[in-house]
């Protein structure tokens, strides 16, 4: 009986969360494509490098690892960081053999799944307590222009680079990048933690928009003061006075919310705080239609 009830416990789990799920599969798998991969690449290296790269490639493994079984943004944060190592992992060190192709493809399926918007809403919600959903917003499609991949490579530079020349007997240059990379490192990962931050919860009393980046604060949206919900309207005037555009030009599908009363908002400017009433407000979440969803489900008011 026990073990039908644990049986029945994981498939729930499973079916509320099959991305997590898949996710924390793969990354518990990894160790026997890639890993064996490294290993063998590094097979003629100093034993120094060897300590190196197999100290680093554990202590990130289990980190991440124990980050899928924490529903927090920090811990997706910390995937969306680390997944990309495995791909870089597998190009540089490319060879023809069988080995090298399970691994790069192992890769990209852990690449391919930590970037589902779905992932992101299980594990941002996780900090939902009572009656509330979190459900992140799209990244602003300008960071992908250069400003985040170069940010990942720097905060990557800044732990790896200081090591790796220290093992190679490089002092001055390797103590030097340490100095210079943890700090350039720490900063590179609170910005891109700010991406894991951007969500709308879902409340009783209505939902709330937090965008920092578009922000000073959160701000709510009560019940009472939604006259509509749904996909941008086609005659929409994005020069209105009353209109709060926190979309920031995201890919994707945008939605807004039609407000009868008025809600005080301080966009985020290099000026002096200004209040703005708000009568309109843009935003893109990773995944429209389940936000549309969850407003159904508490009866908000819909386009």
């Amino acid at each position: 009986m026990l073990r039908t009830s644990n049986a029945f416990t994981f498939f729930q789990n499973w079916k509320k969360d099959p991305s997590l799920w898949l996710v924390r599969i793969n990354w518990l798998l990894l160790p026997l494509s890639l890993g064996d991969m490294l290993d063998e690449s590094l097979a003629d290296s100093t034993g120094n490098t060897q300590a190196l790269f197999a100290a680093y490639g554990w202590l990130i493994w289990f980190f991440v690892l124990t980050c899928t079984l924490i529903r927090r943004a920090w811990s997706l944060t910390a995937l969306r960081v680390a997944a990309p190592l495995t791909l870089v992992a597998t190009t540089l060190i490319a060879t023809a053999s069988t080995l090298h192709w399970v691994a790069f493809t192992h890769s990209c399926v852990i690449i391919i799944l930590v970037f589902l918007p779905e992932l992101g809403n299980s594990l941002v919600d996780g900090l939902s307590y009572g009656n509330e959903r979190r459900l992140l917003l799209r990244c602003p499609s300008a960071l992908y222009l250069g400003p985040l991949p170069l940010t990942w490579v720097m905060t990557v530079s800044g732990i790896w680079l200081g090591p790796i020349l220290l093992v190679n007997s490089q002092w001055f240059y390797g103590s030097l990048a340490i100095i210079l990379g943890i700090p350039i490192a720490g900063a590179g990962i609170r910005s891109m933690h700010q991406l894991s931050r951007r969500w709308i919860i879902f409340v009783p009393n209505g939902f709330v928009l937090h965008d920092l980046l578009s922000t000073r604060e959160p701000f709510l949206v009560r019940r009472a003061d939604i006259s509509s919900l749904g996909a941008i309207k086609t005659d929409a005037s994005l020069d209105s006075e009353g209109l709060l555009d926190i979309s920031q030009n995201a890919l994707g599908a945008v939605l807004q919310a039609s407000i009868d009363g008025e809600v005080e908002v301080v966009p985020q400017s290099r000026r002096i705080a200004e209040v703005k009433v708000v009568k309109q407000v843009l935003f893109s979440p990773t995944r429209p239609g389940a936000a549309l969803k969850e407003a159904a489900n508490r009866n908000l008011p819909r386009l």
